[in-house]
């Protein structure tokens, strides 16, 4: 699908038709219509019935009951907009997705899908969905991600008394923690709403949870009804532990059975409906295999070279293998890193922690074995091993998940906030 131009955007604002002058045909051809206008560019009715399409596509095959055609179309649109808002405010921003970048990502879907190019473009073309479509997508999501991470992520700060706070809450449930697969439905209320359009956005609430207490399909309400973002995927919010979920989710899912439907739920964004799909328990312990290692670096400079670094290295080593002298004094003397005044001391390291170079020669020494010279990005190093344990790294672990949650909980809330706040900003105009 062609990309609309900025130059033509006026001309576009009508529907238009193909004319030639010298040669009048009988009767006009209509090529597109322009459905809405969302700032300076705008959204086609080809475009919407392309999405539309695609949409409907990925439904069927998920066994997804659609909702009627109008009501389809107008929640395709409304995901459009903000899709094009949200790209629009990244680019103006200065956010890039490079061709190398697509490009990149493409590769990296392939490789999880376990598939070739031509297999993807075929699985594309059934879906009803072109590979230049596909990219533009793709384009699309990295610059939203990117500017999430900027005006939203980047300013979320978790500070020691949050996760104190989070764990002292958590304390006793942290080592069985239950997990739940939630489908959510989102009533929107605009910012500033009167207390007439609340009282109708709840009625809306009302009627949707009706229609589920009736039986009908919970992914064909959330395609046909809700303002989430992934609204026409049914509504899922992926495994979330307790500990993820926003407070008015966890209040109530955490009494109900697999299959049931909550109430409506009040929040500051709107009113939620919640289907609990399925629910587990964690308690698996982390044992993390740890390595502790000592080092004496030497960095390259003008006056020092790969073959000066490498043989002082070796004589190093000699001394030390040979002279008895104590690697942590020669680390003390020698070494260029922050770690010479502990003797070359790293401490415990775990996988990942190093570069590769340095965690592959680490993981083939035996304790008190001394490694011959190796290169990394930083310089020539001298390792040696001094002992190994299988760590126990549940508290670690809890700390961590601790500022995963509360960043995952604050970057949700706040992001629902934003994106709100952006679409009350931009420039609407619904044509037909």
């Amino acid at each position: 699908m062609k990309n609309i131009i900025h130059g033509v955007l006026l001309f576009l604002s009508l529907t238009y038709f193909s004319a030639e002058p010298v040669l009048a045909r009988e009767e006009p051809v209509l090529l597109d219509t322009i459905v809405v206008v969302v700032n300076h560019e705008v959204i086609t009715k080809l475009e919407l019935d392309d999405e539309v399409e695609s949409v409907s596509q990925k439904l069927r095959e998920e066994r997804v009951p659609l909702p009627s055609i109008l009501v389809l179309r107008k929640q395709v649109l409304e995901r459009m907009i903000m899709q094009k808002i949200l790209v629009q405010n990244a680019i103006e921003n200065g956010m890039q997705a490079s061709d190398d970048v697509v490009k990149s990502m493409i590769n990296r879907i392939l490789e999880q899908e376990r598939a070739t190019l031509d297999e993807l473009k075929l699985s594309l073309k059934k879906a009803g969905l072109s590979f230049e479509r596909f990219r533009e997508q793709i384009k699309e999501r990295i610059l939203i991600s990117q500017l999430k991470k900027r005006e939203i992520d980047a300013r979320i700060a978790i500070t020691e008394s949050d996760i104190a706070e989070y764990l002292a809450k958590n304390k006793g449930v942290a080592k069985v923690k239950d997990e739940y697969l939630l489908a959510h439905i989102l009533i929107l209320v605009p910012e500033g709403a009167t207390a007439d359009v609340i009282k109708e956005k709840k009625a809306s609430a009302a009627g949707v949870l009706s229609k589920l207490r009736d039986g009908t399909d919970f992914r064909q309400v959330s395609a046909s009804s809700s303002d989430a973002e992934n609204a026409l995927e049914g509504g899922a919010l992926g495994w979330r532990s307790a500990d993820r979920l926003p407070e008015i989710f966890m209040e109530v899912a955490k009494d109900m059975a697999i299959g049931d439907i909550s109430n409506v739920l009040r929040s500051a964004n709107g009113f939620h409906i919640i289907k609990l799909l399925n629910k587990r328990g964690n308690n698996t312990p982390v044992i993390v295999k740890q390595t502790k290692a000592s080092h004496i670096l030497l960095r390259l400079n003008e006056i020092r070279s790969d073959e000066d670094a490498e043989q002082q290295l070796i004589e190093l080593r000699g001394r030390i293998l040979l002279g008895g002298v104590e690697f942590s004094e020669l680390a003390k003397q020698f070494s260029e890193d922050v770690s010479s005044s502990r003797g070359g001391d790293l401490g415990w390291l775990s996988d990942g922690q190093t570069v590769p170079v340095f965690e592959q020669t680490m993981s083939g020494l035996e304790i008190g074995e001394i490694s011959i010279p190796v290169k990394s990005t930083f310089g020539w190093h001298l390792i040696q091993v001094t002992d190994r344990r299988d760590q126990d790294m549940s508290d670690e672990r809890q700390r961590t998940e601790a500022k995963q949650a509360i960043r995952e909980k604050k970057s949700d809330q706040a992001y629902q906030e934003w994106i709100r706040v952006q679409r009350d900003k931009a420039y609407i105009k619904y044509l037909n």
